[in-house]
């Protein structure tokens, strides 16, 4: 892995269930896990319209060094965008990177 590759600083966050609101909807609080370098490349962006409101989708892929701290429960956030994890892959199982599958939540 080049490192020089690795130019963008994220963070890991773990969504924390803390209880619900007069809806009945979850409220979450985020602990952050660990920031990390990582190289963020857009795949494909998805456009729905629901209700006469467009909104737009964007799928990415994130790879960072490989760090067993990480599951599909958790987010990464880097400037003003959330992804949540699709996938993990530890490329060629050598634990050296991991390749995530994310799409940004909206």
């Amino acid at each position: 892995m080049r490192a020089g590759s690795l130019s963008k600083y994220v963070s890991i966050v773990n969504p924390i269930k803390i209880g619900k609101d007069a809806y009945g909807s979850d409220i979450f609080d985020y602990q952050v896990i660990a920031n990390v370098y990582a190289e963020i490349q857009s795949r494909a962006t998805n456009e729905t319209q629901v209700f006469n409101t467009s909104t737009s989708k964007q799928n990415s892929q994130i790879r960072i060094r490989y760090t067993p701290l990480v599951n599909r429960t958790m987010q990464i956030w880097w400037n003003d965008k959330k992804y949540s994890i699709n996938s993990i892959v530890n490329t060629d199982e050598k634990n050296k990177e991991m390749i995530l599958d994310v799409s940004e939540v909206v």
